[in-house]
């Protein structure tokens, strides 16, 4: 019975409940002579996570969707292209599940969730209704009243699957956000749930608007499968494990822009990410040299700038560099590679930018040429102004702020707000190849000599001559038209 008891098939035990008739049943064995021995056995119990009893299955009666003719347009919906997963290999988990789908239980023996459409008559001869019934309506098949609905709910994931278009104000079909919103684009979400929940929304666009044409029934373009966040031993993050980092200390400790980026830095596509507090250091370390690469360009921007482009070898290099990362930035994220996206700006901004044309820019700007300093100033802003835009979608607070501040120094009233200003197109940029080619030959001889520092142990601020041994014309050229820099 479904109150855990024996039913008439149990004989003299009917009635009695499972646990006292297992005993009753070994001890009436015994006085029968038919008990050979008893044993002890461990075994594993599968137990409730809610009650804590044992989980003991039980022959009932439940409502089954055919699966078959609901899985046929979902599959077609990856297969046409109409779907895709990133990274790609998921859309073979997805795949596998529905070209070897079961039937799908669908009830459920609770007292919240949908109500299963399922209505009876007083001979108990259930009808499955798409439509609405009420006690006392006629019954679809035999003619007489109906006189109960059925009172289990509906599977969660039952529910679920109608959350694109649900939320949109479904099932009025006249609904103006389902006409404008529906299909979405983007879904991010875990690898568990690509059957539990991904592929029955896209089963449930394709069923329940029907109305639609068919490339407009798959509810989002492309399903982003993304990582599983682990502990520094590799183990999920769970609360009963007690290994868990909890976002908000670590908001408190590093700031909410270093938690952000570190996180997209440290996760490469398609790979969990091992997680210990200390691994946010690198996003906070790389959000102080933002801000002090920008204070730094702030506090030199005094001054007339150039109208037309600098044509000197540092602005052009790191112009070139810009024009480089705006465009593989846009793309990476265009592709939803997130992580490729962060590292090319970490890259720019902690080794072209900071590292290479902040430090040349600083004699410039405190020299007496002020043609010099004009093209530098220039340059600095321009650079500043494109950086803060790429990387707001990655430290959307810092840039914020900074974007503010330098309108602000530079006399201007920004139109909009970064967040919603439009996205650096490179206008006015272009690669410059040599400019790029000559900066590395600058950049392979100061590395040279730092190599050298460091092997002999002579101190980083200790001046001394450097002799290079240049066989080749053009490069030699190089280094000599350069040399200033390289001195610097």
């Amino acid at each position: 019975e479904k109150d855990g008891s024996l039913n008439d098939n149990g004989g003299p035990f009917a009635g009695q409940t499972r646990e006292k008739v297992r005993k009753d049943l070994v001890a009436q064995m015994d006085e029968m002579g038919l008990l050979g021995e008893v044993e002890d056995i461990t075994h594993n119990v599968s137990t409730s996570d809610r009650s804590k009893s044992p989980v003991e299955p039980l022959v009932s009666e439940q409502w089954f969707v055919k699966m078959e003719p609901l899985a046929e347009p979902a599959i077609g919906a990856l297969k046409k292209g109409d779907l895709k997963f990133r990274p790609e290999r998921w859309g073979k988990v997805y795949l596998h599940w529905l070209e070897n789908v079961q039937d799908w239980c669908i009830s459920r023996q609770l007292w919240w969730g949908h109500r299963i459409p399922v209505w009876y008559d007083e001979d108990d001869v259930a009808v499955a209704s798409v439509d609405g019934l009420e006690i006392g309506d006629t019954h679809p098949k035999t003619g007489k009243p109906i006189v109960r609905q059925d009172p289990d709910v509906l599977d969660t994931w039952a529910s679920s699957w109608l959350f694109p278009i649900a939320t949109l104000g479904w099932p009025d079909k006249g609904a103006s956000d389902l006409a404008r919103f529906y299909p979405t684009q983007f879904l991010s979400t875990a690898q568990e749930i690509i059957y539990l929940w991904v592929a029955r929304m896209v089963m449930a666009g394709y069923a329940f608007m029907p109305e639609r044409p068919e490339g407009e029934r798959n509810p989002f373009s492309t399903c982003y499968i993304h990582a599983t966040v682990l502990d520094a031993k590799g183990k999920r993050m769970s609360k009963s494990a007690g290994n868990g980092i909890d976002p908000l200390d670590m908001i408190e400790q590093y700031g909410a822009d270093a938690v952000r980026f570190s996180l997209v830095l440290l996760t490469k596509e398609g790979q969990d990410v091992r997680l210990a507090p200390d691994r946010f250091e690198q996003g906070s370390r790389f959000c102080n040299k933002v801000w002090n690469a920008a204070r730094f360009v702030m506090l030199n921007l005094a001054g007339d700038r150039s109208d037309e482009p600098s044509t000197r070898f540092e602005d052009r290099w790191i112009l070139s560099r810009l024009a480089r990362a705006i465009g593989e930035v846009s793309s990476a994220l265009d592709e939803y590679r997130f992580n490729d996206a962060a590292s090319m700006m970490y890259r720019f901004v902690w080794n072209d930018f900071c590292d290479w044309y902040v430090e040349l820019s600083k004699h410039r700007l405190t020299g007496d040429d002020e043609a010099s300093a004009r093209d530098a100033r220039t340059t600095l802003a321009r650079v500043l102004k494109d950086t803060l835009g790429l990387l707001h979608p990655f430290t959307p607070y810092i840039t914020e702020k900074l974007w503010e501040a330098l309108h602000e120094t530079l006399g201007e009233t920004p139109e909009h707000m970064l967040a919603v200003s439009p996205w650096p197109t490179g206008d006015g940029l272009a690669v410059d190849a040599e400019a790029e080619d000559e900066m590395q030959a600058v950049q392979d001889l100061v590395g040279c000599v730092r190599q050298v520092r460091a092997l002999t142990m002579v101190a980083e601020r200790r001046p001394l001559p450097v002799i290079a041994n240049v066989t080749r014309e053009d490069l030699r050229s190089v280094l000599e038209r350069h040399q200033g820099a390289i001195r610097s």
